[in-house]
């Protein structure tokens, strides 16, 4: 019989050993849409749906759970997928394999929410050039996929 100590220690175990593969999980994906109000201040609005006349800067916000007590700083590469093809910002500046990637420093709590930059392919030049459809954002750590969002400009 397994006394609560002894599946206390083994959870432990457990979450170092994937801690070590995977320092988190994300639970939930937002997509936002970053543009100026009517005072020049940015904004990101994560509750209501994105339209091509005001998509701007496409912005994802994460929920994530730790699996490590340590303090970590993972680079997650971030793909975007659009209507018509796969995202890439084509400068000499944009990683070859991903629309994006980004340093994220997670301390503490185990949990949290983080907020990525901005992306607008510089092609798209002003706002409102989105074409309307459906868009996938991904998430990889890595060679792992941690998540990935479908959503819709309309």
């Amino acid at each position: 019989m397994c006394s609560l100590l002894s599946a206390n220690q083994n959870h432990e175990e457990f979450r170092k050993a994937i801690g070590k593969q995977i320092p988190f999980i994300i639970t939930d994906v937002a997509i936002g849409n970053k543009k100026e109000d009517e005072e020049d201040s940015l904004v990101i609005n994560f509750d209501d749906s994105i339209f091509r006349q005001e998509a701007d800067y496409l912005v994802p916000k994460i929920k994530y759970k730790k699996t490590t007590t340590e303090f970590i700083r993972p680079t997650i590469k971030v793909r975007l997928y659009t209507p018509l093809s796969y995202i890439y910002d084509k400068t000499e500046a944009s990683p070859s394999d991903c629309s994006y990637e980004e340093k994220m420093i997670l301390e503490y709590p185990e949990q949290g929410e983080y907020t990525f930059d901005g992306y607008k392919p510089g092609y798209l030049g002003k706002k409102g050039k989105w074409p309307k459809g459906n868009y996938r954002f991904e998430f990889w750590y890595e060679d792992v996929c941690l998540k990935s969002k479908t959503f819709e400009i309309y």
